[in-house]
Order: structure tokens, then sequence, then C-alpha cells
């Protein structure tokens, strides 16, 4: 993360402002189910698997449309070239647009699903040959990183201020998220969506040298 230039560092941090913000929204509408990090899915899965329950299908279903938006995200990107960020970013928008409709026609499992989607096609919106540079909807990396910058003999100021920055941002933006579902349910996710497609404009000026 510390390699990579400033305005890249930014879009990542406000990404993971935006999936804590979409994870604590699905988080609570669902009941216990997450759309941005897979971890704990899985575990729900394996867990209701041995208990024989079917809410293993759920958290599959979640972990199937997560990984199938990484693949989408990917293939944005790889289509969109040098414009591969802000293009990422409009699919991201249009996919929360229609996860927000989902939750307004009363269809949760719909909605999550399209949003874990969404979540998954960000993860490519900061790529590099070989694999993702930073993690955008999941902080075990970022945590662990900050870890092992704590128990380094000579600990780097600017590492760790980083890692906890871009921690922060996810915490940050799940506290919204949580305090929007509370009075607007699924349908928040429209703000997500707003986010996202503001990032896409002002990444499409940047790529074209307006800013």
């Amino acid at each position: 993360m510390l390699t990579l230039p400033v305005e890249t560092r930014r879009l990542a941090t406000e990404l993971s402002a935006v999936a804590g913000f979409v994870d604590a929204v699905a988080f609570l509408s669902l009941g216990g189910y997450f759309v941005s990090f897979m971890s704990g899915n899985s575990t729900r899965m394996a867990t209701a698997v041995w208990l024989g329950s079917p809410t293993a299908l759920v958290a599959c279903a979640i972990i199937v449309s997560f990984v199938t938006g990484v693949a989408i995200g990917t293939r944005t990107a790889a289509f969109a070239q040098t414009r591969a960020k802000s293009m990422v970013l409009v699919v991201v928008s249009a996919i929360l647009f229609a996860a927000t409709l989902a939750g307004l026609a009363n269809l949760p499992l719909a909605s999550a699903l399209m949003a874990a989607t969404a979540m998954g096609a960000s993860n490519a919106v900061i790529m590099r040959e070989g694999g993702m540079p930073v993690g955008i909807t999941y902080m075990t990396g970022t945590l662990v990183k900050l870890g092992q910058e704590l128990g380094a003999r000579t600990p780097s100021k600017r590492a760790l201020r980083a890692f906890a920055v871009h921690w922060a941002a996810l915490v940050v933006g799940a506290v919204v998220g949580a305090a929007f579902e509370t009075r607007f349910n699924l349908s928040s996710l429209s703000i997500a969506s707003v986010a996202t497609g503001l990032l896409a404009w002002r990444e499409s000026r940047r790529q074209t040298g307006l800013l």
C-alpha cells in the first residue's frame, strides 16, 4: 500500500469506507451476514452445514456473488485498460443501485446478493499485475501489517498511520451505515451507489487530465 501513489491510497481508503457502510447495512438487514468480506460467511456456512441448517445456503450464495463480482470487476478493468478505475466504479455504482431497488421492492436477500457482487467488483478498482496491492473490503491483511509494524524494531510512523487510517475508514463507514440502516433499511444502499458514482466521475476526470 505504501508504494502506491497518494491519489490511489486515498481512493483505497474511500472505497474501504464505502465497503464498511455497505457491510453494516447488509449485516443489520440480514441479521448477521457480511457482504464485503467472506471469512465470516465461510465460518457461518461451515457451522451451518455441520448443524444441518438451511442458512448455509444463504452464506454460500453471498460468497458466490462476491466471487462473481470480483470476476466481473477484473474483466471490466482488463477491458477498460487505462480507464479501469472509473469504469469499474461505474459498474459498482450500477450494481449498488440495483441492490437499492431490490431493497425497496422488499427483496432483502436479492439486495444483499447484489451488494456482495458490488463489493467483490470494487476490489478490482485498484489492481496490479499478479493481484491486488491493497485490501479494499477486508481488513485482516491491513491489521496484520499494522501489527508487524508495531512489532518491528524501528516502527515506521508513516506505515503505522497509513494502516491505521485505512482500517479506521472501514470502521467509520460501518458506523455511518449502521446509523442509516436503522432509519432507512436497505434503501440506504442508494448512498453508497451515489458515492461510488461520484468517485467514478472524479477518477474519469483525473484519467483524462482534467483534475
